[in-house]
């Protein structure tokens, strides 16, 4: 592989194992283990206090991909809120973390002490006292070149929205009644469409006398129900009964039904549940 070409300024001679000055002016050679050292805009920290609704501190980012609001003083019945600009006018919510809590999810807003970390790609953040009861409200923001990142925990909101399986499981005790000879239990009717990030449907049942564990499904709203598979399940013995659950547009709901055997039963216990393998 040919050495790179280096092109020197005029009148510039390099010198072999060239050094800088430390800040003591003692001489330290470069190398990959010393490299020149760079100036950063590290640390960048503002502080600031208020006695009434305003501004309590806005910053530049410079550079920096985000940074902690340390609020030291709250007052009483204040709520600081933190925001981010392009342009120092049009202000939007920025999300932050409780460091105390940082699995949580983010918000825009706080109304106690404590560090609340964030990441910006914006020009400009500030935090504002958007109500104000009492008391003085004192912020300090410190601004990182570098940041951890945030929890994806925040990325997430009610009803079926998921990245990956957040929960691998919800499971119903279905029945303890004991059966008569050769009598049936019918499970409810589940709906899976209400089970978004589940894909299998599984049942456990056990008897002290032997029978036979079903699990029915219907496209129909229940109008017919089909078997979709089955097992015996042996006297004093506990069997597991799994499906993958039918995936196509339409409505589908599950149910577990068991028959027993010729003689009534003493113990019985039947449940299931919607589980992401």
């Amino acid at each position: 592989m040919p050495n790179p070409q280096i092109t020197f300024p005029a009148g510039f001679t390099p010198v072999m194992g060239m050094a800088f000055a430390n800040p003591d002016n003692s001489a330290q050679p470069v190398s990959l283990a010393s490299p020149l050292p760079v100036a950063g805009d590290e640390p960048n920290t503002v502080t600031g206090s208020v006695t009434a609704a305003s501004v309590v501190l806005s910053a530049p980012t410079n550079g920096c991909q985000g940074g902690s609001f340390q609020i030291t003083g709250i007052g009483s019945g204040n709520t600081v809120t933190f925001e981010q600009s392009n342009d120092n006018t049009n202000w939007i919510s920025l999300l932050a973390s409780n460091s105390t809590n940082p699995g949580g999810l983010p918000t825009g807003t706080a109304t106690a002490t404590g560090l609340y970390f964030f990441s910006s790609p914006a020009a400009y953040v500030r935090a504002r006292v958007s109500t104000y009861g009492s008391g003085t409200v004192s912020v300090v923001l410190a601004q990182k070149a570098a940041v951890q990142g945030q929890s994806v925990y925040g990325a997430l909101g009610a009803s079926n929205q998921y990245i990956g399986n957040v929960n691998n499981s919800t499971g119903f005790l279905d029945s303890t009644t004991a059966l008569g000879a050769s009598a049936s239990y019918t499970g409810t009717s589940r709906a899976t469409s209400s089970y978004g990030p589940y894909c299998s449907f599984v049942g456990f049942a056990y008897a002290d006398v032997a029978g036979t564990l079903f699990i029915d499904w219907t496209c129909d709203n229940g109008t017919s129900w089909q078997v979709l598979a089955s097992v015996a399940v042996s006297a004093g013995t506990s069997q597991q009964l799994k499906v993958a659950i039918p995936a196509f547009a339409g409505n589908v709901n599950l149910r577990l039904r068991y028959v027993n055997g010729a003689a009534a039963q003493a113990t019985f216990r039947i449940a299931s549940s919607f589980v992401s393998n």
